[in-house]
């Protein structure tokens, strides 16, 4: 095939094509493939709300060195410009290495096929980095990815927006909150799922994916892989004295956590709460008491327990 050139996929999300005008490299829809592959030469703008003066992951020199157009600044800075500065510092390299991630997905926000199809909203990607500061952070919940369905998720792992009906993935945890540790005054029938509080209180809500496809649990998992192990890696190095609490919340969670040094931190692992999972595994969430277990492991660290009142 002459003109368009295709380079290969991100795993989970999209195809690499070489813009015959500028030599861009550009992660392009799925469901464009077969259409821009068929063509003699594929071109930035064949890709709805794309364009030649848009960034790009790399480029074909030669191609790139007749085209008069100058590309726009990288949109790494944007994603850096969301941190808060304790974790931009921390973060700075570990996205600049995934740059290829962090293109693909801006590329997703971007166009209009997709942008209304991926979840969080781009401003609340990093929420979790913004709502509790490295040094504050205390307890890491890891959960698997953002909730799929629209208006849920908002870069916080496990919470919704106080106006939203809660999950049945929170509901559960409020359900064994409530028998766990009671004076938190939480249980089955509280109605605000927004759990800010928690991450205000040291508790990083962390999910093993920070993006999601619209209706389709776990279809961008592989492609924040490499970035969460890095995000870990971080918050050990930065408490290797003092240590930290990991909670980590079914299969996909619990990847990220099995090389942790238990000798400094604490580990506590269970089933994920959704419906279909919380009662199965060698250890239910239903029976696991990971709220009284986390403060027994911060006390045992000389850390103050968490307050997980809402």
């Amino acid at each position: 095939m002459s003109g368009s050139v295709y380079h290969g996929r991100v795993e989970g999300c999209a195809e690499q094509m070489l813009c015959d005008e500028c030599g861009a490299w550009r992660f392009v829809p799925r469901n464009l493939e077969a259409t821009l592959k068929a063509k003699d030469q594929f071109f930035c703008k064949d890709v709805s709300d794309l364009a030649c003066a848009e960034p790009s992951h790399a480029y074909d020199k030669d191609i790139r060195s007749k085209h008069k157009a100058k590309p726009q600044k990288s949109c790494i800075t944007l994603y850096l410009g969301m941190l808060p500065d304790c974790w931009r510092k921390k973060l700075k390299p570990v996205l600049e290495d995934q740059r290829d991630l962090i293109y693909t997905i801006d590329d997703m926000y971007r166009q209009r096929t997709t942008q209304y199809s991926i979840f969080p909203p781009k401003m609340f990607i990093f929420n979790c980095f913004k709502k509790t500061p490295l040094e504050d952070a205390k307890v890491i919940l890891i959960g698997q990815d953002p909730y799929y369905n629209r208006g849920e998720a908002n870069g916080l792992a496990f919470s919704v927006d106080e106006h939203m009906s809660i999950p049945d993935s929170l509901s559960n945890m409020f359900a064994l909150l409530g028998k766990d540790v009671p004076e938190a005054n939480v249980g089955i029938y509280t109605t605000n799922g927004d759990l800010t509080k928690w991450a205000q209180r040291g508790v990083l809500l962390l999910n093993s994916a920070l993006t999601v496809k619209s209706g389709d649990p776990g279809s961008h998992s592989d492609m924040w892989r490499i970035f969460t192990k890095e995000v870990i890696k971080i918050i050990c190095k930065f408490r290797k004295k003092q240590g930290i609490v990991f909670i980590a919340l079914g299969k996909n969670a619990q990847e990220h956590i099995k090389d942790i040094d238990t000798t400094v931190h604490r580990v506590i692992t269970a089933s994920h709460p959704s419906s279909r999972a919380r009662f199965s595994g060698a250890e239910p969430f239903a029976a696991s008491n990971i709220f009284s277990k986390t403060n027994e492991a911060l006390k045992e660290l000389k850390l103050e327990p968490i307050d997980w009142s809402l």
